[in-house]
């Protein structure tokens, strides 16, 4: 059957963006798992680095969306990238806080990374376009 050429540009982003969110989004788990399995060889007793990061991680995945809308004016494609990216390092922040200290606060920056990656899911195609 043949499709008009919107529709069909329309399913292949929404492809892209599914492919991509499903591509990062392991990496969180992935990351929770590797922390479970090597504890840091050094604990540092000054929580001055978690205290640090996990605020940061937080902020980073809650504007992830606005920085996204905002760069979605000029690429919409860069901008859904850019906000799984910094969902991403917002998780990274707990890696970095675990092997450096120890904390278990490191996983609050876990936490955050996924909430911000979840609530990047792609949409359909449609409604994603006039929300951003």
């Amino acid at each position: 059957m043949w499709t008009a050429p919107s529709q069909s540009r329309a399913s292949a982003e929404r492809r892209f963006r599914l492919v991509l969110w499903l591509g990062m989004l392991p990496a969180i788990p992935l990351y929770y798992a590797v922390m479970r399995m090597s504890p840091p060889e050094a604990l540092a007793a000054d929580p001055t680095l978690p205290n640090i990061l996990v605020p940061l991680s937080v902020v980073l995945a809650g504007l992830s969306i606005p920085i996204r809308k905002l760069v979605a004016r000029s690429n919409p494609r860069n901008a859904f990238t850019l906000g799984l990216v910094l969902c991403e390092a917002a998780a990274l922040f707990g890696m970095v806080a675990w092997f450096a200290t120890g904390s278990p606060r490191s996983y609050y920056c876990l936490l955050a990374g996924a909430a911000g990656m979840l609530l990047h899911f792609p949409r359909a195609a449609h409604s994603d376009a006039n929300s951003e």
